[in-house]
C-alpha cells in the first residue's frame, strides 16, 4: 500500500489504493465514491449515507470556506488527498448526532469523519462540530500546518495522526469518548494545547513519535499525557493539570519499542506527584526551546 500511492480522480479507471485504505474497483455496492475538485467553489458539501466523499484541488488558488454536513453520521466520510492550496476554514457538523460508530467503513479502515491522506496543505481553520466515526479527525502521511483546531463531542479519538509531520498553533479538543488527541509514528509542533473531558488520554504519543508542546492545558481526564513506546516528548509547560487521574504517564506498552523519554522546562509539583513512570523511562528537567 505504501509504495503504490494511486490518487483517484473521475478520469481514472483502476483501483484506489491510498494507505491505510484499501478500496477496490468492485467496492460493495452499498458503499459509492463520490469526487469532488474543491477548487470549483463547492463551499458546502452535505454527505449522504454510505458514501465516500475525495476532496482534490485542481488548481492552487486558495479556498476561503468548506462546510461539510453528514446526513447520516458515523456512515459517510470524507478524505482530502494530494497537495491542496491554502484553505481558510473547514468546518464538519451532523445532523443528527446519535454516537453511532462507522461499522460500515470501518471494514475499508476509514477511521475518521474527515480523512487527510498523503496531503501537503495549510488550513487556517477546521472546525469538527461532533463526530461519531472512531476519530474526528484523521491525518496520515501528510504534511500539514494548521493555525487553529477545535473539536467537540468525538464518539472515540479527537484528532488521530499517523506518519506525519504536523504544526499546530492553536488546538482544543474536548469531550472524546477516548483520547483527546492521538499520535503515532511522526512529527508534531504543537505552540497551545487544550484539552478537557478525555474519557482515556487527554494527549497520547506513542509509536516513535517526537512530539513538541508548548503550553498544555489538560483537565478532567483519566490519564494527561501518555509517552510511550519509544517516542519522545519535550514540554515547554503545563499551565493547568485539574481533575486528572494520572498527570503524566511514561510506559512501554508494545514489546517492540523502548519506554518514553520527556524533557520538560514548567511542569508543577503537584502534577509530578500525580504521575506514573516506569523504571525505564527518561524524565528530565531542562530548557526547552521553541520551535517553528
Amino acid at each position: 500500500i505504501l509504495k503504490n500511492k494511486i490518487f483517484y480522480t473521475p478520469d481514472n479507471d483502476k483501483d484506489l489504493q491510498i494507505h491505510p485504505t484499501f478500496l477496490p474497483k468492485k467496492i460493495s455496492h452499498s458503499i459509492e465514491k463520490v469526487f469532488f475538485d474543491i477548487s470549483k467553489n463547492f463551499e458546502k458539501i452535505t454527505l449522504e449515507s454510505d458514501k465516500i466523499y475525495f476532496l482534490y484541488a485542481s488548481d492552487k488558488n486558495q479556498i476561503n470556506n468548506l462546510n461539510l454536513f453528514s446526513k447520516s453520521p458515523g456512515d459517510t466520510a470524507v478524505i482530502f488527498i494530494g497537495e491542496l492550496p491554502t484553505i481558510i476554514n473547514i468546518s464538519y457538523d451532523e445532523f443528527d448526532f446519535t454516537k453511532k460508530i462507522n461499522t460500515k467503513l470501518q471494514r475499508y479502515n476509514i477511521t475518521g469523519c474527515v480523512n487527510f491522506y498523503y496531503v501537503k496543505a495549510n488550513i487556517d481553520k477546521i472546525k469538527i462540530n461532533s463526530s461519531s466515526c472512531e476519530d474526528g479527525i484523521n491525518v496520515v502521511s501528510s504534511n500539514i500546518e494548521f493555525n487553529n483546531i477545535e473539536i467537540n463531542g468525538a464518539i472515540s479519538d479527537g484528532i488521530d495522526m499517523d506518519f506525519s509531520k504536523v504544526k499546530i498553533k492553536n488546538i482544543t479538543s474536548s469531550g472524546s469518548d477516548g483520547d483527546c488527541v492521538d499520535l503515532s509514528f511522526g512529527n508534531y509542533i504543537f505552540k497551545n494545547i487544550k484539552v478537557k473531558d478525555c474519557y482515556d488520554k487527554g494527549v497520547s504519543i506513542g509509536e516513535n513519535s517526537t512530539v513538541f508542546l508548548g503550553n498544555v492545558e489538560i483537565s478532567q481526564s483519566n490519564i494527561g499525557i501518555a509517552i510511550k513506546d519509544s517516542s519522545f516528548a519535550e514540554i515547554k509547560s503545563i499551565n493547568i493539570d485539574t481533575d486528572n487521574n494520572t498527570c503524566l504517564s511514561l510506559y512501554n506498552k508494545k514489546p517492540e519499542f523502548s519506554d518514553g523519554k520527556l524533557f520538560y522546562e514548567n511542569i508543577d509539583k503537584k502534577c509530578l506527584e500525580n504521575s506514573q513512570f516506569s523504571n525505564k523511562s527518561i524524565i528530565k528537567k531542562a530548557k526547552i526551546n521553541e520551535k517553528n
